[in-house]
């Protein structure tokens, strides 16, 4: 019975942290960029987004935009629609 609670008891606290997508040891709720490794969690720019994820990691672009889709966020891309332009 002690068992049961324990293990009871411990798959409750675990999914109240929850899981870590990215297997890099922070849980997903913690980590700032939960879908990509980073231990370290830098955010160069202090906009949330760990480095490895924030498509402009060295301007804040709290909402990541990038209207052309080319991967660069509209605060680091001189013309955000056109996709040939960064």
């Amino acid at each position: 019975m002690r068992i049961m609670i324990a293990a009871s008891l411990s798959l409750a606290l675990f999914a109240g942290v929850g899981c870590d997508t990215d297997m890099d040891g922070i849980f997903d709720p913690l980590d700032n960029c939960p879908a990509m490794a980073n231990v370290n969690q830098a955010d160069s720019d202090l906009d949330g987004f760990g480095d490895v994820c924030d498509n402009c990691p060295n301007e804040s672009n709290v909402d990541q935009t990038d209207q052309d889709g080319d991967g660069v966020g509209a605060a680091c891309d001189s013309n955000d629609l056109n996709p040939l332009v960064q």
